[in-house]
């Protein structure tokens, strides 16, 4: 039994597949609009080398649409970017990342979207559950259930971490049509496990504009 940390494979993870179905609402709502949020497209996680040692993650470009009919409406697309550290040969006896399965929340000067850990002591087995390399399923639905696994083991039986899993599996995975009160509902949980200024904006203005009569429209 030994204690080993996991890199922030997992927060990526979520923090990409929310990018691309978060929104960035800056237009004044002085008149109500239609605000159309289109399905949530999981991204490929494989890593690529660079020269530097850091690799960047692509960005989601974010636009908008204007439309001169009577029922005008605005598209909102964006992702935040996110840079981690590139898979680098492991020397002097040190652990891997890739060999860990959870994290140290326990730091509160770290930004929780860039480097989450958990310390944790657990046996070393064939069997561990998730298995270390799980963010690396392509099958949508086993990777869902990986993550929700990962989720239980690091933050335990709670209801954000069920919120989350459902999330990833019925409407990410499944392709299961999405809500107001659904993605609403998902963002405020995960900004409860993982805090971040983006996503408190994002479910502050998203709450705002409803109030304004905002209609949201999920594709």
């Amino acid at each position: 039994m030994f204690k080993r940390k996991w890199h922030g494979a997992l927060t990526v993870f979520v923090a990409l597949c929310v990018g691309v179905g978060v929104l960035f609402l800056r237009p004044k709502m002085e008149n109500p609009e239609t605000i159309r949020i289109y399905k949530v497209v999981t991204p490929d996680l494989k890593p690529r080398p660079t020269k530097s040692g850091i690799e960047e993650t692509d960005v989601v470009p974010s636009h908008s649409h204007g439309h001169n009919d009577d029922s005008s409406h605005k598209h909102f697309h964006g992702a935040e970017s996110h840079s981690h550290a590139a898979e680098t040969p492991i020397s002097n006896g040190e652990s891997d990342w890739r060999d860990d399965g959870v994290f140290d929340s326990s730091s509160s000067e770290v930004n929780p979207w860039e480097q989450t850990y958990l310390e944790q002591e657990f046996i070393d087995t064939d069997d561990t559950y998730p298995p270390r390399d799980w963010h690396k399923t392509e099958n949508p639905e086993l990777r869902a259930e990986y993550l929700h696994a990962q989720l239980l083991k690091q933050f335990g039986d709670i209801p954000e971490v069920h919120i989350i899993g459902e999330y990833h599996l019925e409407h990410i995975a499944r392709g299961k049509k999405r809500t107001y009160n659904i993605h609403l509902t998902y963002l405020e949980a995960l900004n409860t496990l993982f805090p971040n200024a983006g996503t408190a904006n994002t479910i502050t203005e998203m709450k705002q504009a409803k109030a304004n009569g905002v209609k949201f429209v999920y594709e």
